[in-house]
């Protein structure tokens, strides 16, 4: 445990080489000692931190680990214990296929819900009815309210916006039950959050802030531009209430602002989102919000704006081209070991 509280005092300050040489030296301590299931929680954290890292090779390699020890685990008998263990290893791996846009699998027929939807709902009511949680990973709402906001994301790509949408309204609820049970109203701001709870409620409100993304991104699929324009002010309300709570966010709710005010024509806006959401950290969303900036820039039609369109678009197109030179990469990277991935970059 000295080994995983070390793992992850390293990830809160996103030193994640070093977070992942402590979770591996936990595990490998948990390995002599013949702790299984600790061994199995530190297989757990080491695959969140090569997801985070965009580590394909070593998250797979991590994946197939974890389910043969989860089946040799499973075959001792059930407990709370290994329950949880269990939802844990099923979200993550889901998190990683959506990640990979990897849904060959996943997609549903014309008869309904691909079967991993009620599997996933199954495991999390199992988990929220134990009395005691196991370990310390999401609160029982919070890794129900992920389960929707994944199938949500699993029916989206085939266009199943309605069954979509009863999912992320399923989330919402689960999201805003939980902030009630931690004293919080509706109308809650930063200042109101109890110390004590400050990790469950964050957690509450990123799932709420990416379900209130999706959700938009669904009324924009279906050219519902009334609902998506409640969506974006929604995000931003919840931003405006929670700025610190919600900071590592703050890139991608102007990323998804300034995608409906292209998506209505309001271009200037668009442009002016892009470009706060282009400050992000994460690399990959610098890019998109960085490519998206410039077609933005180049739609514009403002007499008299010619010379400043012209120069801030080079530099916009300059950062498009090294984006796309990183989607080069990944995609070559992608093909040579025969992985989805490269259609999608």
């Amino acid at each position: 445990y000295f080994h995983l509280h070390t793992a992850e005092s390293y990830t809160w300050n996103q030193q994640c080489a070093e977070a992942a040489e402590q979770a591996q030296a936990a595990g490998e301590c948990a390995q002599q000692h013949g702790l299984s299931e600790q061994q199995m929680l530190c297989l757990l954290f080491q695959l969140q931190l090569a997801i985070l890292v965009w580590d394909q090779q070593q998250a797979e390699q991590l994946v197939a680990t974890a389910d043969t020890l989860l089946q040799q685990l499973e075959q001792t008998g059930s407990s709370p214990f290994v329950a949880q263990l269990k939802l844990h290893c099923t979200l993550l791996q889901m998190v990683f296929s959506v990640h990979l846009c990897n849904f060959q699998d996943l997609i549903p027929g014309p008869s309904g819900e691909p079967p991993i939807i009620a599997d996933m709902e199954a495991q999390a009511e199992a988990v929220t009815a134990a009395d005691n949680q196991a370990y310390s990973w999401l609160s029982p709402a919070g890794s129900a309210a992920l389960v929707q906001l994944l199938a949500a994301s699993i029916l989206k790509p085939a266009g199943k916006v309605k069954p979509a949408l009863v999912h992320i309204s399923r989330g919402l609820q689960l999201v805003s039950d939980g902030m009630s049970r931690l004293g919080l109203a509706p109308t809650a701001t930063d200042a109101a959050v109890d110390h004590t709870n400050i990790r469950d409620v964050r957690v509450l409100l990123m799932l709420q802030l990416l379900l209130q993304e999706a959700r938009q991104q669904l009324h924009l699929l279906s050219s519902d531009f009334s609902a998506a324009r409640q969506d974006v002010a929604q995000s931003m309300e919840l931003l405006a209430r929670f700025p610190s709570l919600l900071a590592s966010l703050e890139s991608s709710v102007h990323l998804q602002a300034g995608l409906y005010a292209q998506a209505v024509g309001a271009n200037s806006a668009a442009l002016a989102h892009f470009s706060k959401a282009a400050s992000s950290q994460d690399s990959h969303l610098q890019g998109c919000a960085r490519c998206l900036a410039a077609v933005s820039c180049l739609a514009q039609d403002v007499p008299g704006a010619g010379a400043h369109r012209k120069g801030l678009s080079c530099s916009l197109v300059l950062s498009v081209l090294q984006c796309l030179n990183q989607l080069y990469v990944l995609a070559v990277s992608a093909w040579s070991s025969n992985n989805s991935v490269c259609l999608a970059a």
